[in-house]
């Protein structure tokens, strides 16, 4: 660390650090900051660190700390935590209670991931009138390699594991090719259901890049399905036909699915991040069953290309070093194509939509480190 000089455009400049430790390489830089209100202070010093992971020296950030005296000789010390160089959007400052001597502090990086390094308390420093020197001498008692404590490696592998559930409704309709000997005209088929829940256990894993994730998963869905029905709408001898038959439909009830997805996490404290997530899945129906008619007709032979797609978010607490807990919302488009199960039909009229929003809860647990 070194201490630096703030200039009146807010700006400090990386060159007293880098050239007291040469041998890091430290990006000669001027930083341009944003600065919190400061009205209720007498003085102000800039600190600058360099955090860089312990076992990878080459890998670092500059970091800019700026320690604040009130009128009552006390400490307030706004940390970067997001490393954006804006000293006041990082929530209140840290402020050490009576009797605390450190305290540890988390700094998220985009470019090295998290680290945390143990603050200590300068109160001692200021009995006298405060003098940079003595500052600088106290500061630099906090080891020069902050401690790693959750880092986010450059490459990772994650075991993921969640409960969901979702609901929606789903309709299929198609109309038939016309027939000569009857006086039914312009038939429309239309089947409905509704999807009251389901119940989605999920496994996969993950390869992360610092904070963007791609992986693959399985789950098997079972369904909740309640009222199903069909609808008929024709025209005969001029006249508009329409006709409600409940209880129509065998809707599948049970499912297998492999999904792969993207997501990406966003800080947004030190334990807490948002990851807005992307999926495309493609899957079978656990059942044997027809839909309608009966005899030897698999639902997986005659409702072919199947898949669906998601999209939503996660919102991701870190428990311990290597597992997070996840709640996630997501909503799920779901398709197949019917049209060679129906006799009779217009392939080309067949079209369905089958909409879930799902919510749920989730496992995050990170294998190893691929750097």
């Amino acid at each position: 660390m070194a201490l630096a000089k703030l200039h009146p455009d807010n700006t400090v400049n990386t060159a007293d650090l880098a050239k007291a430790y040469p041998k890091y390489k430290i990006p000669f830089e001027l930083l341009t900051l944003s600065l919190p209100e400061l009205s209720g202070y007498t003085d102000t010093l800039i600190v600058l660190w360099y955090l860089r992971k312990a076992e990878r020296v080459r890998t670092g950030a500059v970091n800019v700390m700026l320690i604040a005296l009130d009128e009552n000789q006390e400490l307030s010390y706004f940390i970067d935590r997001n490393n954006n160089q804006n000293l006041a959007d990082d929530g209140s400052p840290y402020l050490f209670k009576e009797g605390e001597q450190q305290r540890q502090v988390n700094i998220e990086d985009r470019r090295i991931g998290t680290l945390s390094f143990m603050l200590q308390n300068l109160e001692a420093a200021i009995a006298a009138p405060v003098q940079p020197e003595s500052l600088h001498k106290d500061i630099a008692s906090v080891p020069e390699s902050p401690v790693l404590t959750r880092e986010r490696e450059a490459f990772a592998l994650h075991f993921i594991s969640s409960l969901s559930s979702g609901g929606g409704k789903a309709s299929l309709n198609y109309r038939e090719m016309p027939r000569p000997d009857s006086d039914e005209e312009d038939k429309k088929y239309t089947y409905g259901a509704s999807y009251y829940a389901s119940f989605n256990t999920t496994i996969g894993v993950a390869a992360s890049l610092y904070n963007f994730y791609v992986g693959v998963s399985g789950s098997v869905e079972m369904f909740e399905v309640g009222e199903q029905h069909l609808i008929k709408e024709f025209n005969k001898r001029g006249e508009a036909f329409r006709q409600v038959q409940p209880n129509t439909g065998y809707w599948p009830s049970k499912r297998i699915n492999l999904s792969g997805f993207i997501e990406y996490d966003f800080l947004i404290g030190s334990s807490l991040r948002f990851a807005p997530t992307l999926s495309y899945t493609r899957y079978n129906f656990i059942e044997s069953h027809s839909f309608v008619y009966n005899g030897e007709r698999d639902i997986n032979q005659y409702f072919t290309d199947r898949y669906s797609y998601s999209f939503g978010g996660k919102i991701k607490y870190s428990v311990t070093e290597k597992s997070l807990l996840f709640f996630e919302v997501f909503k799920r488009y779901n398709h197949f194509d019917g049209s060679s199960y129906f006799p009779n039909i217009e392939p080309e009229t067949f079209s369905m939509k089958f909409n879930q929003l799902y919510g749920g809860i989730g496992f995050q647990l990170k294998l190893t480190s691929l750097n």
